[in-house]
């Protein structure tokens, strides 16, 4: 997997360039099994406030809780513009690579 810091377009920036509000990193993987990653942050690092998509089927839902910090991860599957299965993964929390990893 590679991964490049983008604007909010998705298009390839310095990573030494001032940000917006929000923060992105685009990986691409080789389909086996990840294509795309897209992760999208606030800036200021404060918790945003998360929604399942409308057009994805929600996989699960579920709240955490550690010494860390607190949040909530949504995750959905659904097809993506080529056909092929795509999934999505929001997180309201600063601290979720922790739940994730942990």
């Amino acid at each position: 997997m590679r991964c490049v810091a983008v604007d909010a377009d998705k298009r390839p920036i310095d990573v030494n360039q001032a940000v917006g509000t929000t923060t992105h990193l685009s990986c691409a993987g080789d389909r086996n099994p990840l294509e795309l990653l897209v992760v999208e942050r606030n800036s200021n690092r404060v918790a945003s406030a998360i929604q399942p998509y409308t057009n994805a089927a929600v996989a699960g839902d579920e709240q955490w809780e550690r010494a860390s910090g607190r949040g909530r991860l949504i995750w959905q599957d659904f097809i993506g513009s080529s056909g092929d299965p795509a999934g999505a993964l929001q997180s309201n929390s600063p601290t979720a690579a922790e739940a994730i990893a942990g």
